[in-house]
């Protein structure tokens, strides 16, 4: 066994999503892309000159972040909704706007 401390290393030019890591998203992070967020992670990581030990765990690390980003995300979009002088429960689902006609629309900004 070799006991030589592994030495960081930059990001690797040819960094390549074995099936075992693909198993490994599927089954931890199933909505993410993994094709897109490999390529953001690869990139952001080459830009900043950051330098890991092993590449496959910070691959992980930057997977996980991406599920838990893109659900704070989603609850960021639902809650940046505002109803000025009503409640949430007073906004209009689809089908209002779908038969407000273009004069009912003009009418109500007057």
């Amino acid at each position: 066994m070799d006991n030589t401390p592994k030495k960081k290393t930059p990001a690797p030019e040819n960094f390549v999503i074995t099936d075992a890591m693909r198993a490994w998203a599927k089954e931890r992070v199933p909505n993410v892309d993994i094709d897109f967020e490999t390529e953001q992670f690869l990139d952001t990581h080459a830009a900043k000159g950051n330098k890991f030990l092993d590449w496959n765990r910070a691959w992980h690390t930057w997977m996980r972040n991406s599920r838990k980003f893109s659900e704070e995300r989603q609850q960021g979009r639902r809650g940046n909704l505002r109803v000025v002088g009503g409640s949430r429960n007073d906004v209009p689902d689809n089908s209002y706007w779908d038969n407000i006609s273009d004069e009912d629309l003009k009418r109500s900004f007057q």
